[in-house]
């Protein structure tokens, strides 16, 4: 799982019949430090997050069992100390 904020929707024209009614966010990247990096993600909202909403998402076979990347609304706000990563 990663930390990451809601940059905007995507809007898609097609999608597949299985993901249709699903709303898809764009995701940048937050690193350890709590800083955003330039990195980017496209995830299936299941939770119904917002724009600037900081989120947790997994990718891989835990993801696929709800339509691609899974999201879980976090918080507006994080923090870590480092004393928490040793």
């Amino acid at each position: 799982m990663q930390i990451a904020k809601v940059y905007g929707t995507v809007v898609s024209t097609y999608k597949e019949p299985n993901l249709s009614g699903s709303k898809f966010l764009l995701l940048q990247i937050v690193d350890l430090q709590g800083d955003l990096t330039s990195e980017y993600e496209v995830a299936t909202d299941t939770v119904g997050a917002g724009v600037d909403e900081w989120v947790l998402f997994t990718r891989g076979s835990g993801a696929r069992q709800v339509h691609g990347l899974k999201i879980v609304r976090l918080m507006r706000r994080w923090s870590l100390s480092s004393t928490q990563l040793a």
